[in-house]
């Protein structure tokens, strides 16, 4: 399922809750239709939550460009216990500032 998501202004953050567990969650397009303003580094925190744990992993904007990387979730969380089953998915903004009229788009594969 592939799943979109615009982040702006007034919406900094996102969770998708998934009725069963993800087996695979696909970073498949990240971009801004402008210039992210701002010093520190600018990327999105994906955070996956089960019962009991919390794992974070992030995705940076590439330097000069309007595109960010692109991975697989799952395969970014290093030392996790892969029985647990995840089951949410919170993205939120890290180090952005936005303008009226900044967007980031996102597309993920989702199953």
């Amino acid at each position: 399922m592939l799943q979109n998501i615009i982040l702006q202004s007034n919406r900094h953050s996102a969770t998708i809750k998934n009725s069963s567990s993800f087996k695979s969650i696909q970073l498949v397009n990240i971009f801004s239709n402008k210039a992210l303003i701002g010093a520190a580094p600018k990327g999105l925190r994906f955070t996956l939550n089960d019962d009991c744990n919390t794992y974070d992993c992030f995705s940076f904007q590439r330097p000069g460009e309007l595109y960010f990387n692109c991975f697989e979730i799952l395969s970014q969380l290093d030392g996790r216990d892969t029985s647990i089953l995840l089951d949410e998915l919170t993205i939120s903004c890290e180090g952005i500032e936005f303008s009226a009229s900044t967007e980031i788009n996102i597309t993920l594969a989702i199953s």
